[in-house]
């Protein structure tokens, strides 16, 4: 799971929060790094901030926060660190709770000294973090029209940046586009009920008829965090 992850997340990287960037799989090595660790702590999980800030932390990963500070926070079993090279291009990935339901990939500003997070994403339905407005992975298109008071658009999964969402349409969730990238997923074994005519679009729409047969979720949520 951490190789399609990662992947996922390069192709976020290099841009802003509205413009994600097709990235090429192919050439792909993977490497893990070990940060000397300094003194360890280790928190309980009722000690554990899941909560977050918009554009400034998540749970106690802030914006000016290293790999090796977080592993003085969560404890060096907790924190993980990948360096990636896709197609000769390096970065750095680390993983805050590798394979627990708490599970948090993190991009760095600073990939020379993993500091300044950049970007945090996770994609897991038993996560605690406390998203904004409630919303979680798992929740279906309903649920976030419930939410968003009226239907949104999102790319088409024949797209490069297949699921993401795109435009609120003035509804309540359009306050966190600043900070927040939502991505649906859909059930793929029945990839064959998508309409014709709504493939062809890059851009669908949350209401589209031929939608509600598709189990269409949200598949992970993505948070940017603005270096000082």
């Amino acid at each position: 799971m951490k190789s399609f992850i990662t992947l996922g997340l390069l192709a976020m990287a290099t841009v802003a929060c509205q413009n994600a960037t097709q990235t090429s799989t192919e050439n792909t090595t993977n490497t893990p790094l070990t940060p000397a660790p300094p003194t360890v702590v280790n928190y309980p999980d009722s000690l554990i901030d899941n909560t977050f800030e918009p554009c400034k932390r998540v749970g106690k990963l802030h914006n000016e926060v290293s790999a090796n500070e977080l592993i003085k926070l969560y404890g060096n079993e907790n924190v993980t660190t990948y360096r990636d090279t896709i197609n000769g291009k390096a970065f750095a990935t680390t993983v805050l709770f590798e394979g627990q339901p708490n599970e948090l990939q993190i991009l760095w500003h600073n990939e020379e000294l993993l500091q300044y997070p950049s970007m945090c994403s996770y994609n897991n339905e038993k996560a605690v973090w406390q998203a904004p407005e409630g919303i979680q992975v798992g929740m279906t298109l309903a649920d976030l029209e419930k939410l968003n008071g009226k239907p949104f658009d999102f790319m088409g999964f024949h797209t490069g940046q297949g699921g993401l969402v795109t435009n609120w349409q003035d509804g309540k969730l359009k306050s966190i586009d600043k900070c927040f990238n939502i991505v649906l997923g859909f059930d793929r074994t029945k990839v064959n009920l998508i309409d014709a005519n709504l493939k062809a679009n890059s851009t669908w729409k949350s209401n589209a008829i031929p939608l509600s047969q598709l189990g269409i979720k949200v598949a992970s949520l993505r948070m940017f965090l603005n270096k000082k």
